[in-house]
């Protein structure tokens, strides 16, 4: 899950995109799944589709804040459960703060 939680009144409007292409996140795809408060869930999780830059964005008629974090999906050598090997995922979070 890569977190990003946003409160304020009014309610901000969180959105994800992939930085490296500015792409916007499908959260109506079964790929991605992204909970109330804006933290979102990658099921499946594959490399390298899945690694790189995911920038988190939240908004409301107050101001703007980014934060952006790198994926790095790991396979271990070993078989985990079910015979099926593991897949280790690296967060590297970064913040940004917009001026309004």
């Amino acid at each position: 899950m890569l977190s990003c939680q946003a409160n304020g009144l009014p309610m901000p409007k969180v959105s994800w995109k992939r930085s490296e292409t500015g792409d916007a996140v499908s959260t109506d795809s079964t790929k991605y799944d992204q909970r109330p408060l804006g933290d979102l869930v990658i099921r499946s999780v594959e490399a390298p589709a899945d690694e790189g830059e995911y920038s988190c964005s939240a908004a409301n008629v107050y101001g703007e804040v980014e934060t952006r974090t790198r994926v790095e999906v790991f396979r271990r050598a070993g078989k985990g459960q079910g015979g099926q090997r593991e897949v280790v995922a690296n967060l590297v979070r970064m913040i940004s703060l917009k001026k309004v």
